[in-house]
């Protein structure tokens, strides 16, 4: 502490050796309003004037005299200096500014630390015996005097309770910390600018999972640039790695095997970090979770790039409350549950998730516990909301989930489907997934996704071998569905018999639109006859169009557009199928008493149309009854507005093919023509509000 404080007097002295030059006529020194400053700001004298110096520029540098005594950033020297060059070249994201000064240093915090050896502070290195006294003694100096340990290369000291550092640097050079009880086996590391490297942590003895603090490997609590490189955690009863209100750290190399809980926990409001290259085996709850339990502050904006994921308890990867944290180029095998998930649990009481995602890697083999019907994505909130101690209060939703290029491969035989979003889910954007060999049984189809939330985009991408249908929804789905530009080979792979690619399953009173446009299907072998399901949706709801199905335009339904009062079927406007067989489509709603349906289209056309009605108010009162409708130059029979229409010099009418439209007193018909937009409408005006149905092909 003396080295310290005779350093800080050296930098003062220094300082006011350094005799501004004043301009010419200013002769007093001007110092302004400093009542904003606070302690450890620097000073710069400027145009007469004492200023603050605005590090903004030179964050994450060091500040030392340059020519004529400016203040300038400096790189440092040694191993500190190349992370930061590595910081500076791989991340420009918040957080990146690692392990540089923290705010509120002064220029002394660059100088070097003294670098003593465990040996050198008493510690036996060749020791069998419980080191625990020892250990903690060196490292209360260390604390005290901000020393930097070095342990011995590949020494094992054993320890029989919990180690702290608080605000050490130490570097164990690949040495072993042994904890003899495997409840008490915690390093904890505090204070500002902690760094570990270089260290392997073990248990003896660990049997049975425990939640307390003290049985976590290594606990950052409290702490402020926090580093951790090449960490191994090898066993323990609780997490291997835990970082608790850390603010701004870094993580590089981490390798975590056999705990009982998660291998990698952030928590209570940890921020502002990356985490690089972390490798969890065997973990006994999650391989990476970034939890946030009501009552504490948001966890966020932290980035995990690489991490490896194998033969996980629980899940691969999870955010159980927090935002802003993604995941860059996971790879991910073997996981009981979902491979990567976004939730809140009502179970642990956390906050929703904002503003997450996943960027390329790998998810394999994920949801192998039977009965759980994850995803190998999963995403699910709740109802209600919490509040933060700060004031923020944030809905237990999960909320704009981005999918940027993940690999989907295999399964486990409890997933539901590659990827879910349901209830209480708002916001996914899914682009260019790879998804392929979903498949269990042929009892259990899992599908490509599981659909319950609200404002889902899914664009680009490739899916094959997939056990069940490529789309299923349930009746919470809600505001927009759009689906575009992709490649579905090879779906209901175990359900050979299947029908449909996209499955509606519930009507969707929530839903506005849902969009499919420039899909393209390939059977492989599976008899779909029919790739879009939607008839429990209305027609308003939906848009499907420029499909392919085996390189052929899909059967699609013309879209049914209310109008003012009017459905308005309109066979021209490019939403539905074209073939040898002409314009087939079918459509189900609900019309009021005071609404019509109007079926428009090229008088051109030989049409061929079924009407199934039931009237609301009296089940009874039902029509049904088929019309063809083609050109003649001859004058037909019957009433001219009702049975014919004239175009030109010819006429179109209508044939009542089977059936009486108005016996059941259901509804009246009428036929009319546009020379402006040639088309001919026929419209079907209720009596009282009618359950419809309309079946129509037109040839021509």
């Amino acid at each position: 502490m003396a080295d310290r404080l005779a350093l800080h007097a050296q930098e003062q002295n220094r300082e006011l050796s350094r005799r501004p030059s004043f301009p010419p006529g200013v002769d007093v020194v001007d110092f302004g309003d400093l009542s904003a400053m606070i302690d450890g700001d620097l000073l710069e004298f400027r145009e007469g004037r004492l200023r603050r110096f605005d590090r903004e520029p030179f964050a994450g540098k060091f500040y030392a005299g340059g020519v004529g005594g400016a203040l300038t950033p400096s790189e440092g020297t040694g191993a500190d200096g190349a992370l930061r060059q590595d910081l500076a070249a791989t991340d420009g994201m918040r957080g990146a500014m690692l392990i540089g000064l923290p705010g509120g240093s002064s220029v002394q915090d660059a100088i070097p630390r003294r670098r003593y050896t465990l040996k050198q502070m008493g510690v036996n290195y060749a020791s069998t015996a419980d080191q625990q006294t020892a250990l903690m003694n060196a490292l209360t100096i260390a604390s005290e005097d901000m020393l930097n340990l070095v342990a011995e290369p590949h020494a094992i000291y054993k320890h029989g309770d919990m180690l702290a550092l608080d605000g050490v640097e130490f570097d164990g050079q690949g040495c072993n910390f042994q904890a003899l009880d495997p409840t008490r086996s915690r390093i904890q590391l505090t204070g500002a600018r902690p760094i570990l490297r270089n260290l392997r942590k073990s248990s003896l003895g660990v049997t049975a999972r425990t939640s307390a603090y003290d049985a976590i490997g290594v606990l950052a609590r409290d702490a402020t640039d926090l580093l951790l490189e090449n960490i191994i955690i090898d066993s323990g009863a609780n997490a291997g790695i835990a970082l608790d209100n850390v603010q701004r750290f870094e993580s590089r190399g981490t390798l975590v095997m056999d705990t009982k809980a998660d291998a990698f926990h952030c928590t209570n409001g940890t921020r502002d970090g990356s985490v690089y290259g972390h490798t969890a085996i065997r973990p006994g709850d999650d391989g990476f979770a970034v939890v946030t339990y009501g009552g504490s502050e948001l966890c966020e904006n932290i980035r995990v790039y690489g991490a490896r994921i194998r033969q996980g308890n629980q899940r691969g990867m999870t955010v159980v409350g927090g935002r802003d944290v993604w995941f860059m180029q996971p790879d991910i095998d073997e996981t009981e549950c979902a491979g990567i998930y976004f939730s809140s649990e009502s179970s642990y009481g956390t906050f929703g998730v904002r503003n997450c995602g996943v960027i390329g890697g790998t998810i394999k083999n994920a949801v192998s516990r039977a009965g759980i019907s994850q995803g190998a994505i999963h995403c699910n909130g709740r109802a209600g909301s919490l509040t933060t101690p700060s004031g923020e209060v944030l809905t237990n939703t999960v909320e704009d989930i981005v999918l940027m290029a993940p690999k989907i491969r295999g399964c486990g035989g409890g997933i539901r489907a590659g990827v879910t979003f349901d209830d209480y889910a708002i916001g996914l954007d899914a682009m260019n997934i790879d998804m392929k060999d979903l498949r269990v049984s042929s009892s259990y189809h899992p599908r490509a996704f599981a659909l319950g939330g609200k404002n889902i985009q899914i664009r680009g991408g490739r899916f094959a071998n997939i056990g069940g249908q490529f789309i299923t929804t349930v009746g919470s789905l809600a505001g927009y569905l759009r689906v575009r530009d992709l490649t579905i080979e090879g779906v209901c792979a175990d359900a050979p018999d299947a029908k449909n690619v996209f499955l509606f399953n519930d009507a969707a009173p929530n839903l506005d639109i849902a969009e499919v446009e420039g899909v393209h299907m390939w059977k492989r072998g599976a008899a779909i006859t029919a790739p879009f399901n939607y008839t429990k949706l209305t027609a308003a709801q939906r848009r499907i169009r420029n499909n392919l199905l085996d390189g052929v335009k899909a059967a699609e339904p013309p879209t049914l557009v209310l109008s003012g009062k009017t459905y308005q079927m309109d066979l021209e406007g490019g939403a539905y199928a074209e073939g040898a067989a002409g314009i087939s489509g079918s459509e189900s709603t609900v019309i009021a008493a005071d609404e019509t349906l109007a079926v428009i289209f090229k008088p051109s056309r030989v049409l061929r149309c079924t009407w199934l009605a039931t009237r609301q108010s009296d089940y009874s009162k039902r029509a049904d009854i088929t019309i063809s409708g083609d050109v003649t130059y001859s004058l037909p029979a019957g009433t001219a507005g009702v049975d014919y229409v004239a175009v030109g010099s010819s006429y179109y009418r209508l044939t009542d093919v089977s059936g009486t439209l108005n016996a059941a007193n259901v509804a009246a018909r009428s036929i009319s023509y546009d020379a402006d937009t040639n088309r001919v409408t026929i419209t079907f005006t209720p009596v009282g509000a009618l359950n419809a149905r309309m079946q129509v092909i037109g040839v021509g």
